[in-house]
């Protein structure tokens, strides 16, 4: 049995890290628009960002389809698992769930961006945009822990949940959802 090249294994794996990608950025754009619908005149400054990330989103989803197809593989039409908003999540626990869904990002593309980068140079336009979508990430996260660390302050005047959020944490909407709730 003849084994696959090294550069023709790179590149199946390369897609299907984008192919991945494609489908959690079609799923944040998803959720994104209806979390941004339900927060009409609440967060309104959150409520224009919610929409204009899930934009870029789907412009990101648009750039990686075209790359999968560039390497002649087929680009994924699968939408990731959606946080969906439920009658029982009030406007801040949308948002909170909103700032996982961008924390999983960030470490999605942190890990994927490091596998790129071993796979070397061939790939550098596939690394310039993961560390472009990374740095557009990053920056989302901290409006979002910023918007966000006064409420969970006031939530937990205990100071049993570390409102500051590392990026790595993984968030427990229900924690969260029972806090806020008082």
């Amino acid at each position: 049995m003849a084994t696959t090249p090294v550069k023709d294994k790179n590149m199946l794996r390369i897609c299907q890290i984008m192919n991945e990608d494609i489908g959690h950025l079609y799923a944040s754009a998803i959720q994104y628009k209806q979390h941004a619908s339900l927060l009409e005149g609440v967060f309104t400054q959150l409520e224009a960002d919610l929409k204009e990330h899930a934009d870029d989103d789907l412009q990101q989803a648009a750039w990686l389809t075209e790359k999968v197809s560039f390497y002649n593989e087929i680009p994924s039409i699968t939408v990731a698992p959606i946080i969906s908003a439920t009658p029982s999540l009030v406007s801040l626990e949308l948002l909170i769930s909103d700032l996982i869904t961008i924390t999983n990002a960030v470490n999605r593309f942190r890990r994927h961006l490091a596998e790129i980068t071993q796979m070397g140079v061939e790939f550098g336009s596939v690394r310039k945009f993961y560390e472009e979508m990374l740095d557009h990430e990053e920056e989302h996260l901290n409006s979002f822990k910023n918007f966000l660390s006064p409420y969970m302050k006031e939530s937990d005047p205990a100071g049993d949940l570390d409102s500051s959020f590392t990026d790595t944490q993984i968030v427990d909407v229900v924690k969260l959802a029972n806090i806020i709730r008082g």
